[in-house]
C-alpha cells in the first residue's frame, strides 16, 4: 500500500519537489524496515522464514522509492535566473558632477542645485559620497550663496 502511494505520488508532475521529498522519506523508512527486520532475524532466529520476506519487501520498497525519487528529481524545474543588475549610472553621474564643479567655480549655484537633483536621481550613493563631499560644490549648499 505504501509503495503504491509513493508510486502514484511520484508520477504527478505538478509537485516534483514534494514528490522527491516523499521518495526520500520512503527510502529512509524502507531502509529502517530492512534494518529492523534484520535485527528481528538476529534476535529471534525462529522468525526467519517470514522475517526474510518482510526484509525483502522493505528492500523492494527502497528500490521503488529510489526510482520514484529519480523521476521526481528529474522533473524539478530549474530556478529562474536572477534579475540583471541595475545599469551603472556612475559615469553619467560623474559627468554631471564635473559640470556642477565648473558651475560652482563660476558661482552659478542655481545650476549646481539643478545638477544636484539630476545626480541624486541617477545614483543616490554617488551623490552622497562624491557629489556632496566636493569642496567647490559644497559652497553652494552651505547657505552663504
Amino acid at each position: 500500500m505504501l509503495a503504491a502511494s509513493i508510486l502514484v505520488g511520484g508520477c504527478a508532475a505538478h509537485s516534483a519537489k514534494k514528490n522527491a521529498r516523499r521518495a526520500e522519506l520512503g527510502i529512509g523508512a524502507s531502509l529502517a524496515g530492512v534494518l529492523a527486520s534484520s535485527l528481528v532475524i538476529a534476535a529471534a532466529p525462529d522468525t526467519k522464514p517470514y522475517s526474510i520476506g518482510v526484509a525483502a519487501g522493505f528492500g523492494g520498497l527502497a528500490v521503488i522509492s529510489a526510482i520514484v525519487f529519480g523521476v521526481a528529481f528529474s522533473n524539478i524545474p530549474e530556478p529562474p535566473p536572477p534579475p540583471p543588475p541595475p545599469p551603472d549610472r556612475k559615469p553619467e553621474a560623474w559627468e554631471k558632477t564635473k559640470l556642477a564643479q565648473e558651475a560652482a567655480r563660476a558661482n552659478d549655484c542655481v545650476r549646481v542645485q539643478q545638477l544636484a537633483a539630476e545626480v541624486q536621481a541617477l545614483d543616490a550613493g554617488f551623490y552622497n559620497v562624491v557629489f556632496m563631499r566636493d569642496v567647490a560644490i559644497g559652497h553652494c549648499f552651505d547657505g552663504k550663496n
